[in-house]
């Protein structure tokens, strides 16, 4: 067995555990005679989660010298993750969402759409029973790949995801109405009164880092007092805008929709992008369409597309999120573009406070970025540890940033 993380808390997966888990996909009795872990990214490509790939030889009751791989993710190794994971029931709700909630969607939608092709949203998950642990299939076995999220999507990417989006989006919609239980434990888990302490230290600490940093550009020193008064009423906002009371239709949402959270895959003869699926389903929740929409294009779309192509990217999402809903046999629950775009408006502070704070991980060098497996709960807990100033300081980031802050400020958020 190579392992490449030398740690041993990972010992419980291990040729018993690995039988197991494939156990549950195949009746025939399996016996793993190699296996070997690897991280499955690279620096800055994940912040959440440890995630592993694991490469598997074994033998079945009729076959032998099978391979497979599997990516098992897991709890951080930093305790400041850790900590704050577990107080969300993050892996909790992420395996459910893989397990029960999104099979149910995709059979919802293989009934009523028996002539499509089936709809595939995210990768295959197998029960496991360890807490704080996910096993699902290996996406590159099925030729998806990550894209650079440094380079940026284009977009026919871009486009891509928003339809794939409204499709499940849609689907959650149907699922709602047909059997309500589906959807229910999907309340907000991060932006909620019983979290404001945790939510206060952590986007106090960042935005008050951020506006210092600001106050250095030239031009631009007026933005450092608008963000320490956005930061005074963000979390009252935010509090309120993940309601889904405040939506005129609440869906699943995906909750953490950035670049690195689709995997794309490609035609094989002509290297166009054909498919897109999700992944890191951990802050699913109910609420507004436009909360994943504003994340989405605020966090993982260059200025310079979104600037062009903005309108474009909604009325793209509007129309098949509509023809999907008709299709699906929801047609009453279709609504006009007036009504997205007013959602929108009324929500434009969610996509700011992605845009602090994901967006410097989306653009940072992976020399650059943070490590939070090295911030200690106590360091969290007491403010002392600044963990995300040096990818506050990258220049594609002040770039961008140079470019939101006086559109946020048009718009009437700063």
């Amino acid at each position: 067995m190579g392992l490449e993380i030398d740690d041993p808390s990972l010992s419980w997966i291990d040729k018993d555990f690995l039988e197991r888990i494939l156990s549950t996909k195949n009746s025939a009795k399996i016996s793993v005679s190699k296996f070997n872990i690897m991280r499955a990214v690279g620096k800055g490509e994940n912040y959440g989660s440890l995630l592993l790939r694991v490469s598997i030889e074994y033998d079945g009751d009729d076959t032998k010298n099978n391979r497979t791989s599997l990516i098992i993710k897991t709890l951080p190794l930093g305790e400041m993750m850790q900590m704050l994971l577990t107080s969300l029931g993050a892996f909790p709700r992420e395996n459910r969402v893989y397990l029960e909630t999104i099979p149910a969607m995709v059979n919802l939608m293989k009934r009523k759409l028996p002539n499509n092709t089936e709809e595939m949203f995210v990768p295959l998950a197998f029960p496991c029973e360890r807490p704080g642990t996910l096993v699902l299939e290996d996406l590159k076995e099925r030729k998806f790949r990550m894209s650079d999220r440094r380079r940026g999507l284009d977009l026919q990417h871009i486009l891509l995801v928003l339809r794939k989006l409204a499709k499940y989006h849609a689907a959650s919609v149907a699922l709602q109405r047909e059997d309500p239980s589906k959807l229910e434990g999907y309340e907000e888990a991060f932006y909620t009164d019983q979290n404001r302490a945790m939510l206060e230290q952590l986007i106090s600490s960042s935005h008050k880092t951020l506006a210092s940093i600001i106050e250095e550009w030239e031009g631009f020193e007026k933005y450092g007092n608008k963000i320490r008064e956005f930061t005074t009423k963000a979390i009252d906002s935010m509090v309120e805008m993940v309601k889904s009371s405040n939506s005129f239709l609440p869906v699943l949402n995906h909750g953490d929709c950035w670049v690195n959270n689709v995997m794309f895959k490609y035609n094989e003869v002509t290297g166009e992008v054909e498919d897109v699926v999700f992944v890191d389903l951990p802050l699913s929740r109910y609420a507004s369409p436009a909360l994943d929409l504003l994340y989405f294009i605020y966090s993982s779309v260059q200025s310079h597309l979104r600037s062009a192509h903005y309108q474009r990217m909604l009325m793209e999402y509007h129309f098949v999120m509509n023809d999907t809903l008709e299709a699906l046999g929801c047609g009453e629950k279709k609504f006009s573009m007036d009504q997205l775009e007013e959602e929108i408006r009324q929500k434009e502070a969610f996509g700011f406070g992605a845009a602090c704070a994901v967006l410097s991980a989306v653009l940072v060098d992976p020399e650059d970025a943070v490590n939070l497996d090295s911030v200690t709960e106590e360091e969290f807990n007491s403010g002392q540890s600044n963990f995300m100033e040096t990818a506050l300081r990258g220049r594609r980031f002040r770039e961008e940033m140079q470019v939101l802050l006086p559109l946020f400020e048009q718009k009437g958020v700063l």
